[in-house]
């Protein structure tokens, strides 16, 4: 299993800020879950969202409708695509770089 490290300063973020408390849970677990690739790309589906965080699907899907709306997301299919999540990797190892790009390669969107 990966480990993924939260900066602390996503709880001081004025976006964060301005999300409710499912809102919050249900970002920070699109940055932190397994089911989301070295890219950014969340794959699972809206139920299993739902069911790991414990809020109910509507209140999953308003989250990321906010999201997008706020250019913070793009959702497609079954897949979310987190916009800022490479440029919060603190990593420039090359082993790291090149799996990225592996990852990239594979993206299907054209979005």
């Amino acid at each position: 299993m990966a480990l993924r490290v939260i900066d602390q300063r996503y709880w001081t973020d004025p976006y964060v800020e301005s999300l409710s408390a499912t809102e919050k849970l249900v970002y920070i677990h699109l940055f932190s879950s397994a089911h989301t690739n070295l890219v950014g790309v969340f794959q699972a589906s809206r139920r299993m969202l739902a069911f790991q965080t414990a809020s109910s699907e509507q209140d999953v899907e308003a989250a990321l409708a906010r999201f997008v709306r706020d250019g913070k997301a793009i959702a497609e299919g079954g897949e979310v695509w987190l916009a800022s999540y490479i440029r919060h990797q603190c990593t420039s190892s090359p082993k790291m770089v090149a799996a990225m790009r592996g990852q990239l390669a594979k993206v299907e969107s054209d979005t």
